[in-house]
């Protein structure tokens, strides 16, 4: 499966190396859709499980600068923002 911001390439050790690399912006930020094609490759990888997960950018400028705060815009109400931390929390967890 190809995805729009992760390459997800598997060594000859068997380690699966992730890379991230936001093609619209200058440098990689968190956001909804960056979540949602990782937490599909993790579930993939649960399936095949690799000796081990390596996580690079293909940005110069570093990994990851942070959230994207225009999504922060749409939340309204208690029950989103926990919702969002949730969903965060569990794909990484």
């Amino acid at each position: 499966m190809s995805y729009k911001n992760w390459t997800k390439e598997i060594d000859s050790e068997d380690i699966c190396w992730l890379h991230l690399d936001i093609a619209d912006c200058t440098t990689n930020i968190l956001r909804a859709d960056v979540l949602d094609e990782l937490d599909e490759i993790l579930n993939e990888l649960a399936h095949t499980l690799p000796a081990g997960i390596i996580f690079v950018s293909d940005k110069d400028n570093g990994f990851i600068a942070g959230a994207d705060i225009n999504e922060f815009t749409e939340i309204t109400t208690q029950d989103q923002a926990e919702k969002m931390l949730r969903r965060g929390h569990d794909i990484m967890n």
